[in-house]
């Protein structure tokens, strides 16, 4: 399907309709895991962002190239992303600019591990609270608090999940971020009802 629409896209000859169908696809490609198809993807976003102009565009590739290089593990790349996201997002006045650099700092200190996972706490749980309507970020927080040993309150944040039998997760770009996390958090909390559901 992703090929479809950057193929109509490209025939129709409008690069708004191009940009939207690289994005498509690049969310496609951050399911399967498929860095390099991501990686040409997010390149011909910044294209056409730079060939039309607009902020909004821009904050956006920032976003996409963020995820690109955390899949990579390029977590250092990953973060200057991120910052960039946030700047031109700012300048585009886009509302939740401030909330996904939190969420995408707190994925990356998460990433990292030790320490930083700590930090991770901190900067995704506001998010998680704020936007109880995106799961992604109660994965990421839930992810924070088991591995810190927090084990009760990685439970507590899970559990609306665990009773709809995660259903809340959508494929999308943070389908496969969040489905990693809750089976991170699942299996360090040692709950195999829920973990078969997650396999399946």
């Amino acid at each position: 399907l992703s090929r479809e629409a950057l193929a109509l896209a490209d025939a129709i000859g409008n690069p708004v309709l191009t940009w939207h169908a690289n994005l498509f696809a690049a969310h496609r490609a951050e399911e399967l895991g498929d860095v390099d198809a991501l990686a040409a993807h997010v390149d011909s976003l910044f294209g056409i962002a730079h060939q039309v102009g607009q902020p909004l565009m821009m904050s956006t590739a920032w976003r996409e190239r963020c995820a690109a290089a955390m899949i990579a593990g390029r977590l250092d790349e990953s973060l200057e992303a991120a910052s960039k996201a946030f700047e031109y997002g700012t300048a585009a006045g886009v509302d939740d600019s401030f909330d996904v650099f939190g969420a995408q700092w707190g994925t990356i200190s998460l990433m990292r591990g030790g320490t930083d996972a700590l930090t991770a706490i901190d900067m995704i749980g506001p998010v998680a609270a704020a936007n109880p309507a995106v799961p992604g970020y109660r994965a990421g927080l839930a992810a924070g608090l088991a591995s810190t040993g927090q084990l009760e309150r990685a439970t507590e944040i899970l559990s609306q999940d665990i009773d709809t039998n995660f259903c809340a997760y959508r494929l999308g770009p943070q389908w496969t971020t969040g489905m990693h996390y809750c089976a991170e958090s699942i299996s360090l909390l040692g709950l195999p009802e829920p973990a078969e559901v997650l396999i399946e």
